[in-house]
């Protein structure tokens, strides 16, 4: 389907996201050797921990808590390029952050790096494929009327005062010939609400549950049903109040 071309689209972050079957040739030494081969544009490399907290009673009755962390992967950043890439133990997450360009620029970068993550890897089997896209909406006025710029947007009840000082609604949507799920939320961006100034947050986050073997070359069918859903909830959710803000 055909959508009107944005030239203030308010992309804040796109990602593409695989989940892998657990390999057990796959350990952190070989994720870390990913930045030897992209190091030239993505100059920077942290280490992605995961913090466990567990309690435990004494024979005092008393509550010790422990906290421990461990390295399950590493993050790679492009700052030039706006790019982040997140290599674990079990999945791959590029993130391209603002300026976003288009998805077939995107796209071309997933496959680049996805190539040298499975040279390295050696995983062979996808079981989730995602894509999700953050957008951040600024509108302007003494006061706002969601109503105006959502085709669904936050109800309150008749009695009570029609001023929203902060919402957040969530919905889960399935598409069950397809096996897709869909996770639209729209919130208002309170901690940066400033005068006249009332930011939107449009978070879309498509998914599917399927396993296959990445020779099929099938996660980039996949991926581009999942960016068409995506488009689709994107314009279904503004008014055309909105996307004349954005053009």
């Amino acid at each position: 389907m055909d959508y009107p071309n944005l030239s203030r689209a308010p992309i804040v972050e796109a990602i593409i996201d695989f989940r892998f079957s657990p390999s057990a040739s796959l350990d952190l030494p070989k994720l870390g050797s990913i930045h030897a081969r992209i190091s030239d544009t993505y100059t920077v490399k942290h280490e992605n921990k995961e913090t466990q907290i567990s309690f435990a009673v004494g024979p005092d009755n008393t509550t010790q808590q422990a906290v421990t962390g461990k390295i399950i992967g590493y993050r790679f950043e492009a700052p030039n390029e706006k790019y982040v890439l997140q290599a674990t133990l079990n999945g791959f997450t590029l993130s391209k952050l603002a300026p976003y360009q288009n998805w077939e620029e995107f796209l071309a970068e997933a496959k680049k790096l996805l190539g040298i993550f499975i040279e390295v890897s050696g995983q062979q089997t996808i079981v989730r494929t995602a894509v999700r896209y953050i957008n951040r909406i600024e509108l302007y006025g003494p006061t706002v009327d969601f109503d105006d710029y959502l085709s669904a947007g936050p109800k309150i009840p008749a009695g009570l005062p029609q001023r929203l000082a902060e919402f957040v609604t969530r919905n889960v949507i399935y598409y069950p010939e397809i096996n897709t799920s869909m996770v639209l939320v729209q919130a208002l961006d309170v901690a940066n609400v400033a005068n006249e100034i009332f930011p939107v947050i449009l978070d879309i986050d498509v998914s599917r549950e399927e396993s296959y073997d990445l020779k099929s070359e099938r996660q980039w069918v996949i991926l581009s049903e999942l960016h068409d859903l995506k488009n689709g909830a994107f314009f279904e959710s503004l008014t055309g109040k909105t996307l004349e803000l954005l053009k």
